[in-house]
């Protein structure tokens, strides 16, 4: 896979207060104090100012038969998992059997997963095992494993680029525990801050960045380090009483998406380009967290989260690639529906979790496609959903750091 490297220079960068206004960038990044407070909307695609108010996607371009039924899912016979293809695979769970389907439509059973019933998928960045659960993992042979995980920790994440390891905050104490993929008992604490809330890898797999507390007495913030969690850098100081509760690279791992939850319950979401230290407001929010957040591995820039203002009231929300545009509204015609994204497959494709507020958020939902010429429903009935494509191409992130503090 081609690659090239990219300079990441030393900044110590004082992220105290966020850039007033969203979508605009300064030489020297800035975190926004918390928004204005608004009142909350009980309509599920009416909410917030801003990128809070968001653009539906018109009903005529919303494709509500289903692509196929239950009645179209084979029961029984053989499951085969083959190599992922480039231009990806829509994959999801129904009665403990895993199932794919291509871009020309083909449907096909991917695994029988022996009586497991997960709630949560994730594929390896190459595509070819799969965590059914943060507990289980379905290797490329059919094989299962145990990650060594425990089963409620989502925060877990596989190494890149190849998915050679997992990484994951241990919630009683924000430590990040490393373990190798396939030997859960190789186990090693690589923190390189306190109290860690979330973990990602870069795309070339030799850095970790993290949202935690700073050993260097600054309180909390954004840091980057080695994969091993040497020569630890700061790139954000967040005000105290704060937290950034997600982070993730866009697909080039030339800048890191994060939410930044204020102490009054509003919030930012922020892209960091470490190229120049710059720092671009994607949201304010004045009356929630963004949650689910998800970017995209093979469309540079393209980002969705969940924006939720109460049990009834969560839509699924986007923005394409460096789109200065009002974010979308991803959500099903279902009026009663609460969204959330699940994943994206190439070409600006993300895939979503619809549901009646009535139904447990470990339960049967409707899986929906949306992509920028419309939304159709894929099936309803799934357990469990993810999207699997193989990483686009990343750039190298050469850390110029100074001694640190890691």
């Amino acid at each position: 896979m081609k690659r090239r490297r990219l300079a990441m220079c030393a900044a110590f960068v004082l992220l105290s207060a966020c850039a007033s206004s969203p979508r605009t960038s300064s030489p020297l990044p800035s975190l926004s104090p918390a928004p204005a407070s608004s009142s909350t909307t009980s309509s599920p695609q009416a909410s917030t100012p801003d990128t809070g108010s968001g653009t539906s996607v018109a009903t005529s371009e919303i494709a509500n038969a289903a692509r196929f039924t239950l009645a179209d899912v084979p029961s029984n016979g053989p499951c085969v998992l083959a190599p992922p293809s480039a231009a990806g695979q829509i994959t999801f769970v129904i009665a403990s059997r895993l199932y794919g389907v291509a871009a020309d439509g083909t449907l096909q059973c991917l695994a029988d997963l022996q009586g497991l019933s997960p709630t949560w998928l994730r594929w390896s960045p190459n595509g070819d095992e799969l965590l059914v659960g943060p507990d289980t993992m379905l290797r490329a042979d059919g094989s299962f494993a145990s990650t060594g995980y425990f089963a409620n920790n989502i925060n877990l994440r596989w190494s890149s680029p190849t998915g050679k390891a997992l990484i994951a905050p241990k919630a009683a104490t924000g430590q990040l525990i490393w373990r190798d993929a396939h030997d859960s008992t190789n186990r090693i604490d690589v923190s390189f801050a306190d109290n860690i809330t979330s973990a990602a890898y870069h795309p070339a797999g030799k850095h970790i960045a993290v949202a935690g507390i700073g050993r260097d007495g600054q309180g909390p913030g954004v840091f980057v380090a080695s994969n091993r969690g040497a020569n630890a850098q700061r790139i954000g100081t967040l005000e105290a009483g704060t937290t950034a509760t997600e982070v993730a690279f866009d697909m080039t791992g030339d800048s890191l998406v994060f939410v930044h939850q204020h102490a009054d319950g509003s919030s930012h979401l922020h892209r960091y380009t470490f190229a120049n230290s710059t720092l671009l407001t994607l949201a304010e929010l004045p009356d929630t967290t963004p949650t689910q957040l998800t970017v995209s591995p093979v469309d540079e820039g393209d980002v969705a989260w969940t924006q939720s203002y109460s049990t009834v009231n969560s839509s699924a929300r986007l923005l394409l690639g460096d789109s200065t545009t009002t974010a979308v509204v991803a959500n099903s015609p279902e009026g009663d529906h609460i969204s959330d994204p699940i994943g994206w497959l190439p070409g600006h494709r993300l895939l979503v979790n619809s549901r009646s507020p009535a139904v447990a958020a470990d339960g049967a939902f409707e899986l929906w496609e949306w992509s920028p010429t419309g939304m159709s429903k894929v099936i309803d009935g799934v357990t469990a959903a993810a999207a699997r494509s193989v990483h686009g191409q990343y750039n190298e992130l050469t850390a110029i750091l100074g001694s640190g503090f890691g």
